[in-house]
């Protein structure tokens, strides 16, 4: 599915209580302009961990597969392992070697479980 930036301008959501349970498709991601996420519940050494589902939401919005997505901030590496799960190609960027040493422990259980080469590179 190629995304469309005016997507959001022309499908609103009606049911806002329908918007908190439904699942996320990349039909969909772009019904609403809020997002809610559970937060805090995954601790893998990086103060800053954020969820998984926005990373995976802002690159079903905003990218299609196949494309690059980079992360100059890689962090614990959320952003490259959402878009290795959605097919996309990723450069993640990280100068602390332990967030380095974190992101590579993620990416290789990612990549231990698809029978793809890895697309992408830190």
């Amino acid at each position: 599915m190629k995304h469309d930036p005016d997507h959001y301008l022309t499908q609103p959501m009606d049911n806002q209580e329908a918007a908190h349970t439904e699942k996320r498709t990349p039909e969909n991601v772009l019904e609403r302009n809020i997002w809610s996420y559970a937060t805090g519940h995954e601790r893998n050494g990086h103060p800053a961990v954020y969820p998984l589902a926005l990373a995976r939401d802002h690159i079903l919005s905003w990218s299609n597969e196949g494309d690059v997505v980079l992360d100059p901030f890689a962090g614990s590496g959320t952003t490259c392992v959402a878009a290795k799960e959605l097919g996309r190609r990723y450069v993640g960027i990280e100068v602390n070697p332990a967030y380095v040493e974190i992101c590579e422990r993620r990416l290789s259980s990612v990549l231990a479980n698809s029978k793809d080469e890895p697309r992408g590179g830190l």
